[in-house]
């Protein structure tokens, strides 16, 4: 069949076989996280607590449970 929309024109530079290949992608980053949630049952049970400070401006939050405990402050930088 006919497609019903013109490819990008940038397609050669973004596309997904692209960042497949490069480890520092989004896409790898996105898969690495979501192995890192299905090898720790703490990241899909455990108790969240959020964290911020309006001062400096920052959010946090942490997933804990008997098993263990993740701590996440995205960077600002």
């Amino acid at each position: 069949g006919t497609p019903w929309i013109d490819q990008a024109p940038d397609y050669a530079m973004v596309n997904v076989q692209r960042d497949m290949a490069d480890q520092t992608s989004v896409w790898n980053w996105t898969r690495q996280l979501i192995e890192l949630r299905r090898e720790n049952s703490t990241l899909v049970y455990g108790e969240v607590i959020f964290h911020s400070e309006t001062v400096n401006n920052w959010f946090a939050w942490e997933r804990s449970d008997a098993e263990g405990s993740f701590y996440a402050r995205p960077s600002t930088a």
